[in-house]
């Protein structure tokens, strides 16, 4: 049973206040911000006020099992070179269980986590105070700045715990930074690029993981009517990773962006396959 613990709530919305003083517990701390400090800076003054020598992290729209904290906590003592665990999670509402790292504990983690599949979700996460050292500060102004939490203390020789149970809940809803696709997209590839790995296994991961953010920013786009700006992300996917498979999607994402009409047709064929009903895929190019 986990007791010596402390709870710090950053609030940028001002809605949690009620719920801590109804809590009346003095293990609980909560701060709200003014003016907000969104993502990043939420994240970051959590971290510098955190005292333990493990740190969690709960994001307000997901959910912890009540087995979560012991079980990676667990997982942690078994694997003392891993800087952090990772527990699977469960998306909602689907109920579909996200792609994740294999069971275990992986000493080289750096190439599990550029794997382009596998999702990161700090709030599936549990790290060593020893690991936070050696991540970044300030973390990128992004949307996807919390990336860094895993590649640098990947990077510095950190392992990974990871636990093939899903005791997390994450909800997908609109309002979420990460559900605008295009700039999350620009963002991904933007933070991989802050980045250049000896290992060259890691580092032709990392290039294929630009190229394929940037070419998802070209698809993005294209659903937009942007072709031009489409156009701009494909020459950046070219220019890193000029693989096979990146050159045939290129071509194709190319030749769409400058036939409107088969773009169309392209998006309604998808639409079927996948059962979607088509959206807004008729936006004209520019």
């Amino acid at each position: 049973m986990l007791e010596d613990i402390e709870v710090l709530i950053d609030d940028d919305g001002g809605h949690g206040r009620s719920v801590v003083e109804q809590a009346g517990d003095a293990r609980v701390s909560y701060r709200r911000n003014e003016p907000p400090r969104g993502f990043v800076g939420n994240h970051e003054a959590l971290l510098a006020r955190a005292r333990g020598e493990l740190i969690a992290i709960l994001h307000d729209d997901d959910t912890w099992d009540p087995r979560y904290l012991e079980t990676a906590v667990r997982a942690l003592d078994h694997s003392p070179s891993a800087g952090f665990a990772l527990t699977a999670h469960r998306e909602l509402p689907s109920g579909v269980v996200a792609p994740h790292l294999p069971p275990g504990h992986h000493p080289d983690a750096l190439p599990l986590l550029l794997d382009e599949r596998v999702r990161m979700l700090p709030s599936a996460t549990v790290l060593r105070r020893e690991a936070l050292a050696d991540v970044r500060r300030p973390w990128p102004a992004l949307s996807c700045g919390d990336m860094v939490l895993y590649l640098d203390a990947a990077a510095a020789g950190w392992g990974v715990a990871v636990v093939d149970e899903p005791l997390v809940a994450y909800v997908r809803h609109p309002q979420q930074i990460s559900a605008d696709e295009l700039a999350f997209r620009g963002d991904l590839a933007e933070l991989l690029e802050l980045y250049r790995f000896d290992d060259r296994a890691a580092e032709r991961l990392r290039r294929r993981r630009v190229a394929t953010a940037r070419l998802s920013s070209a698809r993005a786009q294209l659903k937009a009517g942007d072709a031009a700006g489409a156009r701009g992300s494909i020459a950046l996917a070219r220019a890193v990773a000029p693989t096979p498979r990146t050159r045939a999607e290129a071509r194709l994402l190319a030749l769409l962006s400058r036939r409107p009409g088969l773009l169309r047709a392209v998006l309604r064929a998808w639409y079927r396959v996948r059962g979607v009903p088509p959206t807004t895929d008729t936006a004209p190019t520019r």
